[in-house]
C-alpha cells in the first residue's frame, strides 16, 4: 500500500499545476516557521487539512534546513532526514568534475539530487532506490535539477546490480546508510555492506566509489582504494573511497568551496617547535589532517610548523602563501597570560574567539571572560603556541 507521502509526490510529478500550487504553499508555510509558528498554528492560518499539513509541514522544514547547501533549495523535494544527511550541491558538483565521461550507477541514491547533478557530465547515470517515498523524490529532483541520460529505478540495489548491463568502464557509487549510535564505524555495518557490492559486480567492473563515515580509522576501511577526505567552509564533510581506475592515489584531501586539491602518500605530521616568530599563523584545513598530507604542505611551502592538538596543527611563515590549504591569520601579539587583557585592549578587540581546547570544557565561560569589557571593533582570534598565547586577525582567503 502506497503511503500519503507517495501518493502526494505522484500528483506533484504528473500534475504540474498542482506541483506549482504546492511549491507557493510550501513557500508560505516556510516564512510562517521562520516567524516561529508551530505546525496546530499553521494549519489553523492556512485551513490546511492534517493529513495534507503533515507532508507540507515535512517538506517546508527539509527545505529550510537545506537552505545553504543547495541553490534550489525552494524547489527540492525532501524530508527531514533526507535534509540532514543529503550531499551538499558543491561536493556534488565536484564529484561530477571528478567523474565524468563514464556509465553511471547509484545505488541508495536518496533525494536523487547528487544523482541528477553527477548526469551532467557523465554518458548515463542510473539511481536506484528502495523507500519508495524517497524514490518519488528522485523523480522530481532530477527535473529540478536537470538530469541528462539519467533513469531512477525502484528497487533493491544490490538486485540491480546483480542483474544490471554493468562493463569495465561502468562506475558504481554507493552512498550506504551508517547505524545510529555507533562508538566506532564498521564497513560491515553499513548497510549496504560495500563488500556485498563488490561481490555483485565482481569481474564486470573495479571501478567503484563508496561515501563513508568521515571519522572512520583507517584500520577500519579494508578495501583498497584513494581516500578522499573533502571539507566544506572549513568543516569535514565527505570520506569517499575509490577503487579501480578512477583511485588516482593513495590519498586527497579537497578544500570547497575554493577548489583545492592535494593528493600523495600519508605521512605522520612533523614535530613542533612550540614557539612562532613570525608574522603569519597557518591552520591546516581538517581535510588535510584526516589525510595525512600536512608534511607534503610543509615541504612544498616551507613554512614552520609550530603547534598541534586534537583538533588543529598550526605553522608559521614571515609572507601569505597563496592557495594555502586552510586558514590564515596574521599575527598581532604574542602575550602571557597576566597581559592577554591589555594586549586585546592594545589590538582594538571587539569580540574574542578562541582557537585552542579549554582543560575544563567551558569554552564560552573564558571566551566571555576575556571578552568582558572590550569595546574595539576588531575579531581576534586566540592561539596557544607554547606557554604563549597569540593574538591574531583572519586573513580572507
Amino acid at each position: 500500500m502506497r503511503s500519503r507521502m507517495t501518493v502526494f509526490l505522484d500528483h506533484v510529478r504528473h500534475d504540474a499545476a498542482f506541483r506549482e500550487k504546492m511549491n507557493e504553499r510550501i513557500s508560505i508555510v516556510m516564512d510562517l516557521i521562520r516567524e516561529g509558528r508551530d505546525r496546530t498554528s499553521i494549519g489553523r492560518i492556512l485551513k490546511i487539512p492534517q493529513g495534507d499539513l503533515e507532508i507540507i509541514f515535512e517538506i517546508a522544514k527539509a527545505r529550510i534546513k537545506v537552505s545553504h547547501k543547495f541553490s534550489l533549495y525552494e524547489k527540492v523535494w525532501l524530508d527531514q532526514y533526507l535534509s540532514s544527511f543529503s550531499t551538499p550541491e558543491v561536493v556534488c558538483n565536484y564529484r561530477a568534475g571528478r567523474i565524468s565521461g563514464m556509465k553511471l550507477m547509484d545505488i541508495g541514491s536518496g533525494s536523487g539530487i547528487q544523482t541528477a547533478i553527477m548526469s551532467r557530465s557523465n554518458l548515463s547515470t542510473v539511481g536506484i532506490e528502495s523507500d519508495a517515498d524517497r524514490y518519488m523524490m528522485s523523480l522530481l529532483n532530477g527535473d529540478v535539477y536537470s538530469g541528462r541520460n539519467l533513469r531512477f529505478i525502484h528497487g533493491d540495489g544490490i538486485r540491480a546490480l546483480e542483474a544490471g548491463k554493468i562493463t569495465d568502464d561502468t562506475v558504481v557509487f554507493s552512498d550506504p546508510a551508517r547505524p545510529s549510535g555507533a562508538s566506532e564505524r564498521r564497513l560491515g555495518d553499513l548497510t549496504p555492506p560495500p563488500d556485498a557490492v563488490i561481490s555483485a559486480v565482481r569481474g564486470r567492473t573495479a571501478n567503484l566509489i563508496f561515501d563513508l563515515p568521515p571519522q572512520m580509522k583507517w584500520n577500519n576501511i579494508t578495501i583498497p582504494g584513494e581516500k578522499e577526505y573533502i571539507s566544506v567552509e572549513g568543516s569535514l564533510n565527505r570520506l569517499t573511497l575509490y577503487t579501480g581506475e578512477i583511485s588516482n592515489s593513495q590519498v586527497s584531501a579537497v578544500v570547497l568551496p575554493r577548489g583545492i586539491r592535494i593528493s600523495g602518500t600519508p605521512e605522520d605530521n612533523p614535530p613542533v617547535s612550540g614557539s612562532c616568530e613570525d608574522d603569519y599563523l597557518y591552520s591546516f584545513d581538517p581535510a588535510v589532517i584526516r589525510a595525512k598530507l600536512v608534511r607534503k604542505v610543509i615541504a612544498e611551502t616551507g613554512i614552520s610548523p609550530v603547534a598541534s592538538d586534537k583538533r588543529r596543527y598550526l605553522a608559521c611563515a614571515s609572507r601569505i602563501i597563496d592557495r594555502f590549504p586552510g586558514e590564515i591569520y596574521e599575527v598581532l601579539f604574542t602575550s602571557s597570560s597576566q597581559d592577554i587583557g591589555s594586549d586585546l585592549r592594545a589590538a582594538d578587540a571587539g569580540r574574542v574567539f578562541l582557537r585552542y581546547g579549554v582543560q575544563d570544557g567551558s569554552y564560552y565561560e573564558a571566551r566571555d571572560s576575556l571578552s568582558a569589557g572590550l569595546s574595539g571593533g576588531r575579531d581576534i582570534y586566540l592561539f596557544r603556541i607554547g606557554e604563549k598565547t597569540v593574538g591574531t586577525v583572519k586573513i580572507p582567503v
